[in-house]
Parts: structure tokens; C-alpha cells; sequence
């Protein structure tokens, strides 16, 4: 079986890692494999759950990132590396299943408080804090806030590629 440079087009063994013409890296079928599972579960994701439990990626965090950089070293097309670069990103909003777990107890309003203003906000967190609520919120607002600085921390990595 073969592999075509995504550079030069030639074909190569598929096990060779970098083009035998051009040195260009290959992306080999596992790699297709594993973007495209990982693709899948992106897909699959409900809109509004940006957080994930870990368990479901079909590999690890580090498997699919490996992938991902090998991906965006040998496309040239801007609109696959965009996605990749997005799929790379998203990688953060995959949480540890006992976070993910916590984040459940939270109720849907939480999402909407960030729209609210002032005032609303207020009278939000004195009803949470009535209900014995607020505990649970400051949880999920420390969850969130590590995922967004993962978000951050990929977003340099991909700039280092």
C-alpha cells in the first residue's frame, strides 16, 4: 500500500514517515484514522456542551495533538488547516470525566449569566446563594476557567508549529 505526498503527489511506502522525493512528512492511514474518529466525535458533540468528558476521545489527548501537528505540516490547503487548527484548540474543552461529571449538576442558566446585565447578575447569585447553589457554580466557573486557559496554551503551541 501507498501513500501520496500531499506536496509533491508521489506515491510512497506507507512505511516511510517523510516523502522519499520532496522530504515532505507523510500522513500515514493511522493518522487519517485518527483525525477522522476524533472528527467524529467533534461531530457527535452536543452545541451546547463545550465540555467534555475525556473518556470520549477515541485516543489520547496526546495521540490526537500528534496527529493534528503531522496533519498541519503536510496540507496546504488553508480551509483543512483551519479546521485542523480548530480541532486542535477544542482539544481543551475535553475535561476529566469527574469534572465533566461536576459540571452536569450544574443548571443550563449558569451558561446564560455571562449575557445577563448588572442588576440580573446580581439577583441571579443572591437566588444561587439562597439555594445553596453557589458552591457548585464557583466549581464550574474554576472548570471553565482551566479550560479556557488550555484553550490559550494550544493556541501558542500551534503558533510554534
Amino acid at each position: 500500500m501507498s501513500i501520496k505526498c500531499p506536496k509533491c503527489h508521489s506515491d510512497n511506502p506507507d512505511t516511510l514517515d517523510f516523502c522519499g522525493v520532496c522530504g515532505a512528512p507523510l500522513l500515514s492511514l493511522k493518522d487519517h484514522e485518527i483525525i477522522r474518529e476524533y472528527g467524529h466525535v467533534l461531530k457527535n458533540s452536543t452545541r451546547r456542551s463545550f465540555i467534555v468528558p475525556e473518556s470520549k476521545l477515541p485516543y489520547s489527548k496526546k495521540v490526537i495533538k500528534n496527529a493534528i501537528k503531522i496533519a498541519l505540516s503536510a496540507v496546504d490547503d488553508q480551509d483543512k488547516k483551519e479546521l485542523l487548527k480548530s480541532a486542535y484548540v477544542s482539544l481543551a474543552n475535553f475535561v476529566s470525566d469527574e469534572d465533566a461529571r461536576e459540571l452536569e449538576k450544574i443548571p443550563s442558566d449558569l451558561f446564560s449569566f455571562l449575557e445577563m446585565d448588572e442588576d440580573k447578575k446580581r439577583k441571579f447569585l443572591r437566588e444561587r446563594f439562597k439555594s445553596g447553589l453557589l458552591g457548585d457554580y464557583e466549581q464550574a466557573i474554576k472548570i471553565t476557567r482551566k479550560i479556557a486557559e488550555g484553550q490559550i496554551q494550544l493556541r501558542k503551541e500551534l503558533e510554534e508549529l
